[in-house]
């Protein structure tokens, strides 16, 4: 009577890793090289904590070498080259923990970010990689946050034909009259203008620095790869008088009944940005954005579920 014994049973095996996508176009050897000196994210940390290029380097490629058999279990890299994905994820993991000890001060760790932020802005523009219709209010540094949109999209799209991401999305997608060219409007200006605070969401599927920075948040670290989100902030920085602060939350938009057996393919996952900008006129320092709303957004079935236009 009754069922039959079973004792203990193995955990399901999820299913296998997609295969690597290849990165190119201009914005790669900016973001990162094989050979880890000319970039801009090693130059800046070159800059930021005061150690030769080289050094960094050959600091950064030894962690590698000790990591790599593990991340490629779940990152099965083809090519040992910045343009396959998993192994530019592994090179990002790398940089930031080799950072993560030589840059102890966390003042210090924003000032890196933020500067890899705006110098790849300033690359991009300087390279013509956006339009220029598109940049002219960022170059004349006036403007409101409704005259940023064309350059946020820009800028979004050269990540994407990079390879760094498969889809973008600026602003709230449950609301059709808040997102792309109308994540924005004059009253977000006005609003700006008299001290107030303005929020945006964007939502990046498959970014390249995805496994890394899963990694170091399970490590328990705040300091993980992130390009999109200082460069969106350089480019708000420069609508004057204006401080930015942005936080990155990881959110699975399928749900799964068991993901303790199915995460492990854990790459339909998104990078939610929410950047609010406050007038330097009224606010002194930075204030942090309340994440009460995103962090139930990770425990909610049905909001995960809104996140599925991807």
């Amino acid at each position: 009577m009754g069922n039959n014994k079973e004792g203990n049973l193995p955990v399901s095996k999820g299913p296998p890793p997609r295969p690597p996508r290849q990165l190119g176009g201009p914005l790669l050897p900016l973001l990162l090289d094989d050979e880890l000196t000319s970039c801009i994210v090693m130059q800046e940390f070159s800059r930021v904590s005061n150690t030769p290029v080289d050094e960094l380097g050959d600091q950064v490629k030894s962690f590698r070498s000790k990591v790599a058999r593990a991340f490629q279990v779940s990152h099965p890299y083809v090519d040992e080259s910045v343009s396959d994905e998993y192994f530019f994820d592994l090179t990002c993991y790398s940089i930031w923990r080799v950072a993560s000890v030589r840059i102890q001060d966390f003042s210090k760790r924003d000032l890196f970010v933020r500067n890899v932020g705006r110098k790849l802005l300033d690359e991009v523009i300087k390279l013509g990689l956006v339009p220029s219709k598109d940049i002219n209010t960022l170059q004349s540094g006036g403007g409101g946050l409704t005259n940023t949109l064309p350059a946020v999209i820009g800028i979004l799209e050269v990540f994407r034909s990079s390879g760094f991401c498969t889809k973008f999305q600026l602003g709230d997608k449950n609301d059709e009259l808040r997102t792309g060219m109308r994540a924005f409007d004059e009253l977000d200006d006005e609003e700006l203008r008299g001290g107030g605070s303005i929020d945006c969401l964007v939502s990046v599927l498959d970014a390249s620095t995805l496994g890394g920075s899963l990694q170091i948040n399970g490590e328990g670290s705040r300091f993980y790869p992130d390009f999109v989100g200082p460069v969106l902030s350089a480019i708000w920085e420069r609508i004057g008088r204006v401080s930015i602060s942005y936080e990155s939350y990881f959110v699975d938009p399928v749900y799964r009944p068991n993901p303790k057996v199915s995460c492990d393919c854990g790459f339909a996952i998104l990078l939610l940005y929410h950047l609010t900008c406050f007038c330097r006129q009224r606010t002194s320092s930075l204030t942090k954005c309340c994440t009460s709303t995103l962090s139930r957004v990770a425990r909610k079935k049905g909001d995960l579920a809104d996140y599925s236009f991807l």
